[in-house]
């Protein structure tokens, strides 16, 4: 049967090739074709995602190229065939295609037997090239379709590290023909060309495949069960990422980074965290896990996160403040020292509901305190109000009060170590950095500082010299007193109680806790593992998997269970917390919820009201 020729393709015949144009598959869609090779010259308007370009998954760029020859039809009358014609086919074509979702980025919607079909609305065109007021969040509940697929992308990549792969999906992945009727035969009648496997590399020969799931009792090490990772780099390395996620992958098995990831998630939805780096590397999903694994390696072998810092918390220093050995006993006064200044302190919300962290700079002078010290203070107080965000607020406000500030309190080293904390560890966590007087003297300290940041977090620091000023972020009524504000709030450190942390002693309730916790992870992984299944064989047109049918209603039923249970895991994580973290002066200060519910910091009442209370009694 002679094959039917595409409504772009009688474009492209029509015009006569007087451009250079792709192959009409390329281009299914009339209107996507004319949309980018009638533009494909105009700065403004080229859309780089097209398959006839050569280039996927790109945002869209502002590309010109002033050499190729110019699109306008050779004459008028050419010019209005062309438009007729064009409208006529776009007509035709949606009454027969099925409808493709889009999002809110440049990149390929859907999957067809290998192919990729783009099809681009003029509103849809107008978000691309950034309309402010439609820009998606890309938060969990709020993915459009491309962000899913690199999500389902991310997961993947992050299993294999972690050394959950399931057969089943592995299989499916590894050869993307598999459950597609006649998946050896092209649609023109031709045999097909297998296509690269998702996330494949090619095997030598006798090579067993590395990614089988590996056996529960086992520990083996990462490297084996993620031979297709191992390899992975970032281009923009100025924190050494690339090198930590290398050294992570030799030195920790796959337990090991699995057990970290998820003590690093506590409350949060498992997406989420995963968004964050994909949000931070710009959506590619190998830079990511690079990412990923660096921060979970800082955890472990640097940081001491969550096997010290925040289990031993105020209490450890206080105990350690007492030991023999100066070394130690030093550690423990100098982070009680922190704490009782107030060098820094989480006080109320912003007008979005961020927690707020004032850093009062004159209270600081470099030397008072040893570095690790100060870095351990700084992790302590980031964990803190990471623990206190609620969705759907999910970063934190920075206050510098710089009143009363000279060069004496100027510290380098600290300014470096929180850079990187937020750039490379807790990435896409910190909203947004307001410098509140700033005598002339810092300029030139904030030049040199504005040459070590990142663009995205550079932009996100505003410069405030009154109480006006920083009403356009918070409400006057959340502004302490200390800078103008109506908050009678005075910072006085509480000491820690008797037997705050005595259910740190429970180790038998602590253990039915993480058992349970473990049964919840496995219960999320394997609902993962079954969202990535089926939602790629739908792509590939498969609509029944033994019993089973596979529809957009079925993978949304799935959807929903992920966020069930990602519920049952953050209200288990409440109920561990007092068995597995030390109390804080927030505890005691009754900042922190009794469970998962919202925190009591982004509501303004109750925050003004708590703030007060604690006020009165202190004074």
């Amino acid at each position: 049967m002679r094959p039917r020729i595409s409504p772009a393709h009688q474009v492209y015949k029509l015009l006569q090739r007087p451009f250079p144009l792709p192959p009409a598959s390329s281009c299914p869609s009339t209107r996507a074709f004319v949309l980018h090779h009638a533009k494909a010259h105009r700065p403004q308007l080229h859309l780089r995602n097209c398959v006839g370009c050569g280039t996927v998954r790109r945002p869209l760029t502002t590309t010109s190229n002033p050499a190729s020859p110019s699109l306008a039809p050779k004459s008028l009358l050419t010019f209005a065939v062309v438009a007729a014609l064009s409208f006529a086919l776009s007509v035709y074509i949606r009454s027969e295609r099925n409808s493709i979702s889009h999002g809110d980025m440049a990149a390929p919607e859907s999957e067809t037997n290998g192919q990729t079909s783009v099809a681009v609305d003029d509103a849809e065109l107008l978000d691309l090239l950034g309309d402010p007021s439609k820009i998606n969040p890309a938060r969990p509940g709020t993915l459009t379709a491309e962000q899913e697929v690199i999500l389902r992308e991310f997961w993947v990549l992050a299993a294999r590290a972690f050394g959950i792969v399931d057969q089943e999906l592995l299989d499916v992945l590894n050869d993307p023909t598999s459950g597609v009727p006649n998946e050896n035969v092209a649609l023109d009648g031709s045999k097909r060309k297998k296509a690269r496997a998702l996330f494949s590399r090619k095997k030598k020969e006798g090579e067993a495949d590395s990614l089988s799931k590996p056996d529960s009792h086992t520990s083996e090490p990462v490297e084996k069960a993620t031979n297709d990772v191992s390899k992975l780099s970032i281009e923009d390395d100025k924190h050494g990422m690339t090198k930590q996620f290398k050294e992570a992958l030799t030195k920790y098995s796959s337990a090991d980074l699995r057990t970290a990831f998820w003590d690093m998630t506590k409350h949060d939805h498992p997406d989420a965290l995963l968004l964050r780096f994909l949000r931070a590397r710009k959506w590619d999903s190998q830079a990511a896990l690079v990412m990923a694994v660096s921060a979970l390696h800082w955890r472990l072998a640097e940081g001491k996160v969550d096997v010290e810092i925040m289990k031993e918390g105020e209490e450890g220093a206080q105990r350690w403040a007492q030991s023999e050995d100066p070394d130690v006993k030093g550690e423990g006064e100098d982070f009680l020292e922190q704490l009782r200044l107030g060098k820094s302190f989480i006080v109320g919300a912003d007008k979005v509901g961020r927690p707020i962290c004032l850093i009062r700079t004159r209270l600081h002078h470099a030397g008072d305190q040893s570095e690790s010290s100060l870095e351990r203070y700084t992790i302590y107080t980031i964990e803190t109000a990471r623990m206190m965000l609620r969705p759907p607020v999910d970063t934190a406000a920075l206050v510098f009060d710089m009143t009363g500030f000279s060069l004496a309190n100027m510290d380098y080293a600290p300014v470096k170590f929180m850079i990187k904390c937020f750039e490379a560890n807790y990435p896409e966590s910190l909203g947004v950095v307001l410098i509140h007087k700033a005598p002339w003297i810092f300029s030139s300290v904030f030049s040199i500082i504005k040459g070590w940041l990142d663009p995205v977090v550079a932009s996100k620091i505003h410069f405030t010299k009154n109480v006006e000023d920083l009403e356009e972020f918070i409400p006057k009524s959340r502004i302490i007193q200390e800078l103008g504000g109506d908050n009678k709030f005075e910072w006085k450190y509480r000491e820690g109680i008797p037997g705050e942390n005595d259910k740190m002693k429970d180790t038998e309730t602590a253990e039915r806790l993480k058992k349970r916790r473990e049964e919840i992870v496995s219960s999320f992984e394997e609902t993962t593992f079954e969202w990535v299944l089926k939602s790629t064989l739908l792509s590939r047109g498969v609509t029944t998997q033994g019993d089973e049918k596979i529809d957009e209603a079925a993978i949304e039923k799935i959807k929903r269970k992920r966020h069930t249970i990602a519920k049952e895991l953050r209200d288990n994580y409440w109920e561990l917390d007092p068995y597995i973290r030390a109390r804080s002066v927030y505890d005691r200060l009754g900042w922190f919820p009794k469970g998962p519910e919202a925190g009591q910091l982004i509501k303004e009442d109750v925050t003004q009201v708590k703030l007060n209370e604690s006020s009165e009694e202190e004074t």
